[in-house]
């Protein structure tokens, strides 16, 4: 797990395994930021996925998936899915701006 930046978390979706109950402690605890999963190498099952996604949508945070445009992936439309990590911090730091204006 790696903070990027305040409130913003990466972490590569082969090291979830070993990341797992913190991650999941840190989402029951809801003290979780907005979070990148890099999927370059490996996607994570869809059961945890849903539930992250599930998750960080009722906190109102985001979370993007970083897929290579090259690669195939069965994610639909309603999925933040983008081709590098500085894409999904963009995508995230731009999201934080619109919601600090319908405060």
């Amino acid at each position: 797990m790696k903070w990027i930046e305040k409130g913003i978390v990466q972490f590569n979706a082969e090291s979830f395994k070993l990341l797992k109950n913190d991650l999941l402690i840190n989402l029951e605890s809801k003290a979780y930021p907005d979070l990148i999963i890099d999927c370059s190498k490996t996607v994570l099952p869809d059961n945890e996925l849903k539930f992250i996604r599930l998750f960080q949508t009722n906190q109102n945070k985001c979370l993007v998936i970083v897929i290579p445009s090259k690669s195939n992936h069965f994610f639909s439309d309603k999925w933040i899915i983008v081709p590098s990590k500085k894409e999904a911090i963009d995508f995230i730091l731009f999201e934080r701006m619109q919601r600090d204006i319908d405060l």
